[in-house]
Protein backbone atom coordinates (compact mmCIF):
# COMPACT_ATOMS: atom_id res chain seq x y z
CA UNK A 1 0.00 0.00 0.00
CA UNK A 2 1.25 3.76 -1.05
CA UNK A 3 2.29 5.88 2.14
CA UNK A 4 0.90 9.00 1.47
CA UNK A 5 2.43 12.03 2.60
CA UNK A 6 0.59 14.04 6.10
CA UNK A 7 -0.13 17.58 5.92
CA UNK A 8 1.89 19.39 8.77
CA UNK A 9 1.67 23.48 9.79
CA UNK A 10 3.12 25.48 7.00
CA UNK A 11 1.99 23.48 4.02
CA UNK A 12 0.17 24.81 1.23
CA UNK A 13 -2.88 22.18 0.42
CA UNK A 14 -5.99 22.19 -2.28
CA UNK A 15 -9.30 20.95 -0.70
CA UNK A 16 -10.09 18.03 -3.49
CA UNK A 17 -13.52 18.82 -3.45
CA UNK A 18 -14.27 22.33 -3.63
CA UNK A 19 -10.44 23.78 -4.71
CA UNK A 20 -9.63 26.20 -2.14
CA UNK A 21 -6.20 26.90 -1.75
CA UNK A 22 -4.29 28.05 1.47
CA UNK A 23 -1.78 27.38 4.22
CA UNK A 24 -2.49 24.87 7.04
CA UNK A 25 -2.68 26.87 9.91
CA UNK A 26 -4.34 24.60 12.39
CA UNK A 27 -4.88 20.68 13.16
CA UNK A 28 -7.09 18.54 14.98
CA UNK A 29 -7.14 15.19 15.66
CA UNK A 30 -10.79 14.10 17.37
CA UNK A 31 -12.19 11.60 19.60
CA UNK A 32 -12.87 8.67 16.52
CA UNK A 33 -9.71 9.41 14.49
CA UNK A 34 -10.90 12.09 12.29
CA UNK A 35 -7.94 14.59 11.42
CA UNK A 36 -9.01 18.05 9.98
CA UNK A 37 -7.22 20.49 8.84
CA UNK A 38 -7.59 24.48 9.39
CA UNK A 39 -6.57 26.30 6.35
CA UNK A 40 -6.36 30.22 5.86
CA UNK A 41 -6.29 31.30 2.01
CA UNK A 42 -4.84 34.33 0.91
CA UNK A 43 -5.52 37.78 1.47
CA UNK A 44 -7.49 39.59 -1.51
CA UNK A 45 -5.02 42.66 -3.34
CA UNK A 46 -8.50 44.26 -3.33
CA UNK A 47 -10.24 44.40 0.29
CA UNK A 48 -7.41 43.36 2.03
CA UNK A 49 -9.19 41.18 4.58
CA UNK A 50 -8.15 37.86 5.01
CA UNK A 51 -10.70 35.30 4.73
CA UNK A 52 -11.86 33.06 7.84
CA UNK A 53 -10.25 29.64 7.94
CA UNK A 54 -11.83 27.01 6.63
CA UNK A 55 -11.51 23.15 8.39
CA UNK A 56 -11.12 20.07 6.19
CA UNK A 57 -10.61 16.16 6.32
CA UNK A 58 -7.32 15.59 6.38
CA UNK A 59 -7.61 12.66 3.62
CA UNK A 60 -9.67 15.46 1.00
CA UNK A 61 -6.41 17.75 0.85
CA UNK A 62 -3.53 17.61 -1.69
CA UNK A 63 -0.17 18.93 -0.72
CA UNK A 64 0.56 21.51 -3.27
CA UNK A 65 4.12 22.74 -1.54
CA UNK A 66 5.53 21.10 1.77
CA UNK A 67 6.62 23.68 4.19
CA UNK A 68 5.19 27.25 2.26
CA UNK A 69 5.48 28.63 5.53
CA UNK A 70 8.37 27.96 8.23
CA UNK A 71 7.54 28.18 11.54
CA UNK A 72 9.95 28.76 14.27
CA UNK A 73 11.01 27.03 17.13
CA UNK A 74 10.90 29.85 19.58
CA UNK A 75 7.40 31.86 20.71
CA UNK A 76 7.65 35.24 21.35
CA UNK A 77 7.07 36.93 24.39
CA UNK A 78 5.27 39.87 24.94
CA UNK A 79 4.14 41.74 28.02
CA UNK A 80 0.35 42.50 28.11
CA UNK A 81 -1.11 45.49 30.81
CA UNK A 82 -3.87 44.19 31.95
CA UNK A 83 -7.02 45.75 33.82
CA UNK A 84 -4.86 45.29 37.55
CA UNK A 85 -1.40 47.21 37.96
CA UNK A 86 0.82 44.59 36.71
CA UNK A 87 2.60 42.89 33.86
CA UNK A 88 1.76 39.50 32.24
CA UNK A 89 3.98 37.79 30.05
CA UNK A 90 1.64 36.10 27.58
CA UNK A 91 3.38 33.73 25.07
CA UNK A 92 2.07 34.54 21.50
CA UNK A 93 2.00 32.20 18.76
CA UNK A 94 4.94 31.43 16.98
CA UNK A 95 6.38 33.61 13.83
CA UNK A 96 5.28 32.53 10.71
CA UNK A 97 8.09 33.49 8.91
CA UNK A 98 8.58 33.12 4.55
CA UNK A 99 11.55 31.33 3.35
Amino acid sequence: MKERNTVELGDEVQDLVTGYKGIAVGITQWLYGCKRVSVQGRVPKAGGVAPDNINIDEPQCKILKKAKVKISDEPQQKSVRETGSFDIKVSQRPNLKKY
